[in-house]
């Protein structure tokens, strides 16, 4: 699996810290503290280091963020000063109103 600048590989692979140069290959992949790393060995200087890998997002993950309005003036400058779930409850920092809204349950 050899990772280089030049495009083998399909990415750019991380400069060595060492050298300098693009060219290495994964040796090894492995799980550290929860999170996904790469060992990686420079072909150039044989130096051996460990890189996190790159996250692919998870399409399931998607969240969709919608502003909430004021129901009185229409502003968009409200924040959420409890909440009690299903329920959260806002205050417009244009129009001081106070209002509720109703969280939608996650799908399974």
């Amino acid at each position: 699996m050899t990772e280089t600048a030049n495009g083998h590989g399909g990415s750019k692979a991380p400069r060595c810290p060492q050298c300098g140069c693009q060219h290495s290959e994964i040796q090894d992949r492995n799980t550290w503290w929860g999170h996904d790393v790469d060992r990686r060995k420079c072909r150039n200087c044989a130096n051996v280091w460990w890189v996190p890998c790159p996250a692919e997002p998870d399409p399931d993950a998607l969240l969709i963020y919608r502003p909430i309005r004021c129901p009185k003036c229409g502003g968009g400058r409200t924040y959420v000063h409890t909440t009690r779930r299903p329920i959260r409850y806002h205050r417009c920092e244009d129009c001081k109103h106070r209002f509720k809204s109703v969280e939608p349950k996650p799908r399974s």
